[in-house]
């Protein structure tokens, strides 16, 4: 198997923040003024409203002059302002909570029919915000938004309503029944990689579900954000109820110290940590949606071509920047050179944004309906990628394509065989373009290979077995699996989504999200019936004489 041609992309270097995984965000806009093809300006004009500056990114000053603290970038919200805004949501809760579902779903439907009606314009925007190509940004940031609020809005009248559970024989005559209450203030914070649905999605579910919310999404993709509040506004909810918080890692740590009922965190193991360990001071409850290493496993019997077309979508969509994005690649032996092969075969058909080195333009990456491969988001991430592919080719693996020269946005499929178990393309959250191959002989090798790993997000089994998929499926670590598929377990709106180990706990979406923002609350009725007032007059005082009624009643009911 000799190396292919396709083409290259670009590094760099920034701090790790707090309470956010962002890197220097792409292209900012001068202080005060709206950036180039800013969302809340395309937008406004589209539905009537006015324009809101995008905000600027951190300039990376610590202070101001005198040494007083940096006053916030323009369009930021100040962290001073924060205990107000928490304030707001605070004391809008007891009326959102009280309303009848039925209202709370009619905001939420009103949101899902703004974001349908200007798809076009929010899939331009989110391209150019992050270099995605334009049908990724249509599809897995607003079409699986949409999808998923519409059935949020179905399922939350069923799932919210009161459910009576069995009587029990013990409390005969009592009525049980189950309530499901909201916490309160749910804190949201969004990533940058899908910056719109991972912020949506979670947000419009808690306010579904009677909670009002503080959403703090990416500050890498400040017009997206912005677009994303224009969203809510237009949807008409009422005052306090969502509020959009803009900034890095300093305002994140604000809400969070400002105590809110619940927190919900999309983004790296890493901070993931961190958050955890600040909620655990107030005992917050909270769902982390973390990293992930998700391993497919090919097995000799399965329809190889499909196999390989799925393992360069699934690798390759949104450049690799995707937590349940193929990031391990474990091919049986008998089938692995005909199987590369394939993959090959792939890539050689994608259109992708830019020739090596030219840095990428995300403008013309969003005016390219046709594109396959777009941009990297940030140059943080392509020092990652590019010191993940140096570590494996020191490590003995081979590329079958052309090493990047990785100076620009957009960085080339890099296509790794042989890869060595402990080398960190097969260990950490690439997060990248790569695919990296390795074999196994046997579905017990392939199964240890697979959960030899501190992440247990998602996973894919490729056979034509039916038996034997399900089988691995059942002994894969992961939060979710795909048979024959990969990835889009995530689009289906009735299956929870969540990981395992260090990709965090809870899940959303469906019922499951609906249930994750809300707790249980146990009720039992006293009807006034005489069966239900006889147990309540044996189970009070006095005890006398009742030993021997109740060790017969534990005897033959119990046994």
């Amino acid at each position: 198997m000799q190396p292919r041609d396709p083409q290259g992309g670009a590094p760099g270097t920034a701090r790790a923040a707090p309470l956010s995984d962002a890197a220097a965000a792409p292209g900012p806009a001068p202080a005060g003024q709206p950036s180039t093809g800013s969302p809340a300006a395309g937008l406004a004009a589209a539905s009537g409203a006015s324009a809101i500056p995008a905000p600027a990114p951190p300039t990376g000053s610590t202070g101001a002059a005198g040494g007083g603290p940096a006053p916030a970038p323009a369009g930021w919200t100040p962290v001073a302002e924060i205990p107000a805004v928490v304030a707001r949501a605070r004391a809008a809760f007891p009326a959102w909570a009280q309303l009848p579902v039925r209202e709370r779903v009619a905001c939420v439907a009103r949101l899902r029919r703004y974001i349908v009606r200007h798809r076009d314009e929010l899939a331009r925007v989110i391209s150019a915000g992050t270099g995605k190509p334009l049908v990724e940004a249509l599809v897995h940031d607003l079409l699986t938004t949409a999808d998923a609020l519409k059935s949020a809005e179905k399922l939350a009248p069923r799932v919210l309503r009161r459910q009576r559970q069995p009587m029990s024989l013990l409390l005969f005559g009592k009525i049980p029944y189950v309530e499901r209450k909201p916490y309160g203030c749910v804190l949201v914070v969004a990533p940058w990689n899908y910056p719109f649905n991972l912020a949506v999605v979670p947000a419009a579910t808690a306010l579904l579900a009677g909670n009002t919310v503080i959403l703090k999404p990416t500050e890498v993709t400040p017009g997206i954000s912005r677009a994303i509040e224009e969203a809510f506004f237009m949807a008409g909810f009422p005052p306090g109820v969502v509020q959009v918080v803009h900034g890095g890692a300093e305002v994140g740590q604000a809400v969070l110290d400002a105590g809110p009922d619940f927190v919900f965190f999309t983004g790296s193991t890493a901070t993931g940590r961190r958050i955890a360990s600040a909620a655990a001071q107030r005992l917050t409850p909270s769902v982390l949606e973390l990293g992930g290493k998700d391993p497919m496993i090919v097995f000799p019997d399965a329809d190889l071509a499909r196999a390989a077309r799925a393992a360069v979508w699934g690798s390759l969509a949104n450049c690799g920047q995707t937590c349940i994005g193929v990031e391990r690649i474990y091919v049986h032996e008998a089938v692995k050179d005909r199987f590369v092969d394939r993959v090959l075969d792939e890539l050689a058909r994608l259109r992708r944004a830019e020739p090596e080195g030219t840095g990428g333009d995300p403008a013309r990456v969003a005016a390219d309906p046709d594109l396959d491969l777009g941009l990297m988001t940030t140059p943080r991430q392509v020092a990652i990628v590019r010191e993940h592919v140096q570590d494996a080719l020191a490590r003995g693996a081979r590329a079958l394509t052309p090493v990047p020269s990785f100076e620009g946005r957009f960085v080339p499929p890099v296509v790794l065989v042989d890869v060595d178990p402990q080398a960190r393309v097969m260990r950490e959250e690439t997060f990248g373009p790569v695919i990296a191959i390795a074999g196994f002989r046997s579905a017990d090798e392939a199964v240890r290979l697979a959960n030899d790993s501190p992440f247990g997000l998602g996973a894919s089994v490729w056979t034509r077995n039916g038996r034997l998929a399900r089988e691995i499926a059942s002994r894969l670590e992961a939060g979710g699996v795909c048979i024959n598929d990969v990835i889009i377990h995530f689009a289906h709106p009735a299956l929870p989504f969540g990981g395992v180990k260090e990709s965090g706990w809870g899940a959303y979406h469906g019922r499951a999200g609906l249930e994750a923002f809300t707790y249980p609350s146990a009720v039992l009725v006293e009807p006034g019936w005489l069966a239900g007032k006889l147990v309540s007059s044996l189970l009070w005082y006095p005890y006398r004489r009742k030993y021997r009624l109740f060790s017969w009643f534990m005897r033959v009911f119990c046994g």
